[in-house]
């Protein structure tokens, strides 16, 4: 009876030690889009949990959230500066993610801030050379 406990046990260790340690992987719900910025084939999808990159030549899809990245969740405003190739990612909350490459890079200065009255929700941005400007509701 021993040997067939130690069998089993010895089979169970084998095969929860094939499954992917240390990876994760994010299943939330992409269906619903909030904003889309385009470069070139890249057509980038905001959604409320994350966003999805949708490669149209190489029919891909890729996604970005919290759990690969991300700062924040709540998406409400996605712009691409092609200036300085980043897409930049507004949240309902005023976090902003600027995303180059596979790096991303927070700036929560207006999340951070006090004093202000109203919703900090990010509604829109746009993009011009260097600068963007962000349309919020105060």
């Amino acid at each position: 009876m021993k040997f067939y406990l130690s069998i089993a046990f010895l089979l169970f260790s084998i095969v929860s030690s094939a499954q992917n340690e240390g990876l994760w992987t994010d299943h939330l719900p992409y269906n619903s889009v909030n904003d889309i910025a385009v470069r070139g084939d890249n057509y980038y999808c905001a959604t409320n949990q994350g966003l999805f990159i949708y490669n149209a030549k190489e029919k891909e899809i890729s996604t970005r959230s919290k759990v690969n990245g991300l700062n924040d969740i709540g998406i409400t405003a996605l712009s691409y500066n092609t200036s300085n190739e980043l897409l930049i990612v507004g949240y309902k909350n005023a976090n902003i993610d600027l995303l180059s490459g596979n790096s991303v890079f927070n700036l929560g200065d207006i999340k951070r801030a006090n004093g202000y009255t109203g919703l900090k929700y990010i509604n829109h941005i746009i993009t011009e050379g260097d600068f963007a400007w962000v349309a919020t509701g105060f």
